[in-house]
C-alpha cells in the first residue's frame, strides 16, 4: 500500500513538474508578444533578450485580463446561449443546423474576422508616440482615445467571443459523422491564429494607451515610456514630440505626477 501511494505522490509530482513548466513557458511567450508589439507600436529601441522576466509578468497581465474578459462574455452571451438551447430542442431547427457544413461556416467566419478586426491593429505599429496623426479605421481609433476603458472593454470581449465563435464551430464541424478533412485542420490552424492575435491587439490596443507622467524635462511635458537594463526612455513634449533615452545611471530621480491616456493627450 505504502509503495503504491508513493508512486502515485511520485507521478503527480512528475505531472505537476511538467505542468509547471509548460504554463510559464506560455506565460513567457504570451509575454513576448505583448512587449514586443506594445514597444513596437511606442517605437521604441529595447534592449530586451529573449528570457527575461518581463516577460512572465506581462504574459500574467494578459491572463488576467483575459479572464476576466472571458466572465463578461459569458455574462453577455447568457440570453442568446438561453435562446440557443431552446431552440436545440426543436427538432426541425436541430435537423437544419445538423445538415450545415460548420467547418466552412467556421473558416469563412475566421478569414472574415482576422481581416476585417484581428489585423487592424498592425495599422498603429509606427512609432505612434512621434506621429503626428493618428492613422487607422475609426472605430479602432475610437478605442484608443477613449477616455474611459468602456470601448477597450468591449473591443476585447468581442474579441474574445469571436475566437470562441470559432472554436465552438470546429467543435460542432468535429462531432459529425461526416469529417471535414482539409476544411477542419484548416480551421485549426485559423483559431490557432486568432488567439496568438489576442496578445497581440492587447499589447498594440490596450497596454500602450498609459503613460506615467515625470516632471524629469520641466518646463516640457514628459513622460516615462521605459525602463530598460541600460537606458531609459522618455517621450518629450515641447515644440516637437521626441523619445529620449538616457542611461540610468544619469537617471538620478523619476517624481511621477500622474498618469494620462497617452494617445487622447496627443492626438486631442
Amino acid at each position: 500500500m505504502w509503495s503504491t501511494l508513493l508512486e502515485k505522490l511520485k507521478g503527480i509530482g512528475t505531472s505537476w513538474t511538467s505542468y509547471t513548466a509548460m504554463g510559464s513557458f506560455a506565460l513567457y511567450f504570451l509575454g513576448y508578444l505583448v512587449l514586443r508589439f506594445q514597444l513596437s507600436t511606442w517605437g521604441v529601441a529595447t534592449d530586451l533578450s529573449i528570457l527575461d522576466e518581463r516577460y512572465f509578468f506581462a504574459g500574467a497581465r494578459f491572463l488576467v485580463y483575459l479572464v476576466s474578459t472571458v466572465v463578461n462574455v459569458l455574462l453577455l452571451a447568457s440570453p442568446p446561449l438561453l435562446l440557443w438551447w431552446l431552440l436545440s430542442r426543436w427538432a426541425r431547427f436541430s435537423r437544419w443546423w445538423g445538415s450545415r457544413n460548420h467547418a466552412l461556416i467556421g473558416v469563412v467566419f475566421s478569414v472574415l474576422f482576422i481581416q476585417l478586426v484581428e489585423r487592424k491593429c498592425f495599422l498603429f505599429m509606427n512609432s505612434l508616440l512621434v506621429q503626428r496623426q493618428l492613422e487607422g479605421d475609426g472605430w479602432l481609433k475610437a478605442v484608443m482615445l477613449d477616455s474611459t476603458s468602456n470601448y477597450e472593454s468591449q473591443f476585447f470581449a468581442v474579441l474574445v467571443a469571436s475566437v470562441a465563435m470559432t472554436g465552438w464551430l470546429l467543435f460542432q464541424s468535429r462531432s459529425r459523422e461526416i469529417r471535414k478533412p482539409v476544411l477542419e485542420p484548416l480551421l485549426v490552424f485559423l483559431l490557432a491564429v486568432e488567439f496568438l492575435l489576442l496578445p497581440v491587439n492587447y499589447g498594440v490596443i490596450i497596454s500602450t494607451r498609459q503613460l506615467p507622467k515625470v516632471t524629469n524635462f520641466v518646463p516640457a511635458e514628459a513622460w516615462l515610456v521605459w525602463e530598460g537594463k541600460d537606458k531609459t526612455t522618455f517621450l518629450v513634449a515641447d515644440k516637437d514630440r521626441k523619445l529620449v533615452a538616457i542611461p540610468n545611471a544619469e537617471v538620478k530621480k523619476l517624481e511621477i505626477t500622474g498618469v494620462d491616456n497617452i494617445f487622447q493627450r496627443l492626438f486631442p
